[in-house]
């Protein structure tokens, strides 16, 4: 978690396609993440995946296949995390008080694949 923000953004760069999917929480065991979310999750945190997996219980958020995860940090370390579908439409948002999250911006999708949902960057779309 000590690398600067442009050396992480460049290693999330390197991340396209996966071979494996890897289940990051029992409570969410239909929800699983691409190595370069897995890498991101590793790196920052898993309390991005956690929030992702959490909102899949709301009905509009559950009733979308494709999902587009926005999460804006601001310079006072306050965000927002805005999930919408592919055509921009909003389905919910949640303010973040705090977090120490390294990026400015970071944007994951959430897709279908057989009976799970994949969270991946979207270098590996």
């Amino acid at each position: 978690m000590d690398q600067t923000q442009d050396e992480l953004e460049m290693r999330l760069q390197q991340f396209s396609r996966t071979e494996k999917y890897h289940r990051f929480s029992h409570n969410y065991p239909n929800l699983v993440l691409t190595y370069g979310a897995l890498f991101l999750a590793q790196q920052t945190g898993f309390w991005l995946m956690d929030a992702i997996g959490s909102h899949q219980v709301n009905p509009k958020v559950r009733q979308c296949e494709y999902q587009a995860w926005t999460l804006r940090v601001d310079p006072q370390k306050s965000a927002l995390l805005v999930c919408a579908d592919f055509d921009n439409r909003v389905l919910m948002t949640q303010n973040i008080d705090y977090t120490d999250f390294p990026l400015a911006k970071i944007t994951l999708l959430v897709e279908p694949e057989g009976n799970y949902r994949v969270i991946l960057l979207p270098s590996e779309h």
